[in-house]
C-alpha cells in the first residue's frame, strides 16, 4: 500500500468549485502574465449597459434632420420677410358707407377692437367676430362680396339663413360655420345686422365679456 501511494504520487487537490474562483488565487489576485489577465477578464461580469438594444438611427439621420429643422426655419423666415415685403392689397375704401356703418355697430361690444387682415377689416376681440366684405371660392378678385359682413351664426340658424338669398357661404369661412350677409342684394336692415354681430360676438366671446353684454354693454339697436 506504501509502495503504491509512492508510486502513485501526491494527491492532485480537487478543483474549487466555487463560482468565480481561480485556480491559483496568488496570480488572481496579482496577476504576472498575460493568461492571468486574459482569465480574470473572461470571468468579469457584463456591463448592464451592454444588455441594452443598439440605438435605431445612425450619424448621418441626424444630420439630415438637423438638416430639415435648419431648411425649416429659413422657410418660415423667408415667409414672413415676404409678407412683410409685400402685404395683401386693401379690398375696401375707408369711406366706404357700410363699412362705416358696420363699423359703429361692431365697435360697441364690450372689448372690440378692428385691424386690417389680408386686405380686408376685422373686428375681434381675443378672437374674430365679424369681417367686412369676402372672397368667391375660386375667384379670389371677384368683388361681387366685398360689401357683406361675415359672421359665426348659431349652428342651427345656419341653414335658415342661407335659404335667404341675401346670405351666402364665404371662401375659406364658410366650412368652419360662417356665413356672410351681401349688402347689394338689398337695402340692409341694421338692426338685423345688429343680431346678427351680436350672435357671432356670443359664438366667439369670453364669458365674461357676455355678462358685459348682458349687463347693459353694447350695441343700441338702429332707428331703420
Amino acid at each position: 500500500m506504501i509502495h503504491a501511494r509512492i508510486a502513485a504520487g501526491p494527491a492532485t487537490p480537487a478543483a474549487d468549485s466555487t463560482p468565480n474562483s481561480h485556480p491559483d488565487p496568488i496570480c488572481a489576485l496579482t496577476p504576472s502574465s498575460s493568461n492571468c489577465v486574459n482569465d480574470i477578464v473572461r470571468r468579469r461580469p457584463r456591463s448592464a449597459s451592454s444588455n441594452l438594444p443598439r440605438p435605431s438611427f445612425s450619424v448621418g439621420a441626424i444630420y439630415r434632420r438637423y438638416n430639415r429643422i435648419i431648411l425649416e426655419r429659413r422657410l418660415t423666415a423667408d415667409k414672413f420677410r415676404y409678407s412683410a415685403v409685400v402685404p395683401h392689397p386693401l379690398r375696401f375704401t375707408d369711406d366706404d358707407p357700410y363699412l362705416n356703418r358696420l363699423r359703429g355697430i361692431a365697435l360697441s361690444f364690450p372689448d372690440a377692437a378692428e385691424r386690417v387682415s389680408h386686405g380686408r377689416p376685422i373686428f375681434f376681440t381675443q378672437r374674430t367676430f365679424a369681417l367686412f366684405g369676402a372672397m368667391v371660392k375660386g375667384d379670389h378678385q371677384s368683388d361681387v362680396w366685398s360689401q357683406s359682413v361675415v359672421i359665426q351664426p348659431d349652428p342651427e340658424e345656419r341653414d335658415v339663413l342661407l335659404s335667404d338669398e341675401r346670405f351666402f357661404s364665404p371662401a375659406y369661412y364658410g366650412p368652419h360655420g360662417w356665413i356672410g350677409l351681401n349688402f347689394r342684394a338689398a337695402e340692409p336692415d341694421w338692426d338685423e345686422v345688429t343680431e346678427l354681430v351680436d350672435m357671432s360676438y356670443r359664438n366667439t366671446a369670453l364669458k365674461r365679456q357676455v355678462r358685459l353684454l348682458d349687463n347693459g354693454a353694447g350695441p343700441l339697436r338702429s332707428e331703420g
